[in-house]
């Protein structure tokens, strides 16, 4: 998908985005691949939306958590945590 919008093949989607409900459905979707390793969520409840395609988001996130999970050892422990900034966040 991101060699198609690079070569202006397919454009992302822009909508309003829960990034702690994208995290989440990663990591319940990761969960079972862990392999021994524990992913901690570290989410406020009060983060404002973002604007970017959803889909796009998801994989960014399964990206970072793929890495994380290849880099560490058995019964290592990985750390997903997000804030909020003062300035608006987008993404294109």
């Amino acid at each position: 998908d991101l060699a198609r919008i690079e070569a202006h093949q397919a454009s992302p989607r822009v909508e309003s985005c829960s990034m702690a409900m994208i995290v989440e459905s990663v990591a319940d979707r990761v969960a079972r691949y862990l392999g021994g390793r524990t992913l901690e969520l570290d989410i406020p409840e009060d983060l404002p939306p973002i604007f970017g395609d959803r889909f796009l988001l998801e994989q960014m996130v399964i990206q970072v958590v793929d890495n994380a999970w290849k880099s560490g050892v058995r019964n290592s422990f990985h750390s997903v945590a997000m804030t909020s900034a003062s300035a608006p966040f987008n993404t294109s």
